[in-house]
């Protein structure tokens, strides 16, 4: 799953407890 793939997700999820930017940020820091 590429992070583009990743990003979308966390962004259509919109969890309110786990704002998208710290997902997509955690997302990235875990793959790298």
């Amino acid at each position: 799953m590429s992070k583009q793939a990743l990003h979308e997700k966390a962004t259509s999820r919109h969890d309110p407890h786990a704002p998208v930017t710290i997902q997509v940020e955690v997302v990235e820091v875990y793959e790298d």
